[in-house]
């Protein structure tokens, strides 16, 4: 937590970050990491910038509540710029209590002045003033959805779907775990050394470890300031992903000499994982479109010393692309609605429009047909998205076995099967688990 002597250029850097996260449609993770990189601020200073960022976008909707209630106009009439440098304010009066409330007001309205003119800063001064002498979730309408929507900060829709899928009690309880901080959770690069000498190698760089719920060689840290420039990470010791998303190799359990196909790679976190799985032995095929993506994915594959992830860019969907592959195991960790990792990426609740959900229910659906088209008979495919929606879980599932007769959904590793549900998938909740959201699903084809 940044201490209240933190200066104004932290909070200048936020209002930089939300402006384009909000404007450009941006990713507040790299936005941010920009940002930071060019500001070359003090450690308490990233600090506190950090923490403005994540806040405000995870709580939006409860500091909107609170503004709104001691305006003198809606919302809706008040300038995107000027309302942001007031979230950022109320942000710290309601909930960074270490940033004495004449600093966070100050500071919020001499950036109004200096942006938007005298008359606007009058009116932020009024505002935050009242704001100041404040309590959130205060003076909430009696309606369940809204109740959800404004004490979790979600967005109405939202707050609908999981009363509707869970209850009041277990909607309320979902939202608040994702107003959270998530934790900074790495996985041991077991090629390179033991989890025990690891965490040993953490605590000498200052870090604070706990190992974690669900996963053998998961740990998650803490007190580390710049956790990317340790000799642990540049080692290629460990590297960052939550434990559902550790999950997914593990749920393929792919052997060494196999050849198996990853055919959303990204930038490699689950593909260096099945590398490692492999003992470096075989070959992982990494199917992305982004050449930039498969860059990185290489870069991460060498830091970690792994050979055998093979880059393939290009468009899975497009005539012919994985003509020439047979896999033993494939992993379709497929683009999704992200409802589960709202937690790392709070600015998704906040895009103009709420998902596409049949949209990415149909491209789910044709990469899941190619991707089975490269499977060998005998072979073993996992489906997995970071969200928790049945479309684009257990139905879409239901639909693939459907489709293929060839195809039964199957239990996971005995390792997992405590995690399991009565078909043998396993769904991850944030407020169950203490994880990303996940659903994860386990396919074996007839030999």
């Amino acid at each position: 937590m940044a201490d209240a002597a933190a200066p104004a250029g932290a909070r200048e850097l936020c209002r930089r970050v939300l402006r384009r996260v909000r404007r450009d449609g941006a990713y507040a993770n790299l936005t941010l990491a920009g940002e930071l990189a060019r500001a070359r601020l003090e450690p308490r200073e990233r600090g506190l910038a950090t923490e403005l960022v994540y806040g405000v976008l995870r709580h939006r909707r409860r500091l909107d509540h609170c503004i709104a209630a001691h305006s003198d106009r809606p919302l809706s009439r008040v300038e995107d710029d000027l309302l942001d440098a007031m979230r950022v304010a109320a942000y710290q009066l309601l909930l960074l209590r270490r940033v004495p409330a004449h600093a966070a007001v100050n500071d919020a309205v001499e950036a109004v002045r200096r942006g938007r003119g005298k008359g606007p800063a009058g009116y932020a001064n009024a505002v935050l003033r009242k704001v100041a002498h404040a309590e959130l979730d205060t003076n909430l309408p009696d309606e369940p959805v809204l109740q959800v929507a404004l004490r979790g900060s979600l967005p109405t829709w939202l707050a609908k779907r999981w009363l509707r899928r869970l209850g009041a009690e277990e909607a309320a309880a979902l939202a608040a775990s994702l107003l959270e901080r998530a934790p900074l959770t790495v996985r041991t690069n077991l090629a390179r050394g033991t989890l025990e000498a690891l965490e040993e190698s953490l605590a000498a760089e200052g870090a604070s470890v706990t190992r974690g719920r669900l996963v053998p060689g998961a740990l998650h840290l803490e007190g580390m300031p710049d956790p990317f420039r340790s000799a642990t990470y540049l080692e290629g010791l460990w590297t960052v992903q939550d434990e559902a998303a550790q999950l997914a190799a593990l749920m393929l359990d792919p052997q060494p000499d196999e050849t198996v196909l990853d055919a959303c790679a990204g930038v490699g976190g689950k593909a260096t994982h099945l590398a490692a799985l492999m003992q470096d032995r075989g070959q992982v095929v990494c199917a992305d479109r982004s050449q930039r993506k498969l860059e990185l994915l290489q870069e991460h594959a060498m830091r970690l010393g792994l050979t055998i992830c093979a880059a393939r860019p290009g468009d899975l969907l497009a005539p012919g692309a994985l003509d020439d592959v047979t896999a033993d195991r494939v992993l379709v960790d497929a683009p999704c609605s992200g409802l589960g990792v709202l937690r790392r990426h709070p600015e998704l609740k906040w895009r103009a429009e709420r998902p596409d959900f049949d949209g990415l229910v149909r491209l789910q659906r044709q990469l899941l047909e190619r991707a089975v088209g490269a499977l060998r008979p005998g072979g073993v495919l996992v489906y997995a998205v970071c969200t928790m929606t049945r479309a684009e879980g257990p139905e879409q599932a239901k639909g693939l076995v459907e489709r293929h007769p060839d195809l039964r959904q199957v239990a996971p590793p005995p390792a997992l099967a405590a995690l399991a549900g009565p078909d043998g998938a396993l769904t991850l909740w944030p407020h169950r688990h203490g994880c990303d959201g996940f659903y994860l699903a386990r396919f074996a084809r007839e030999g």
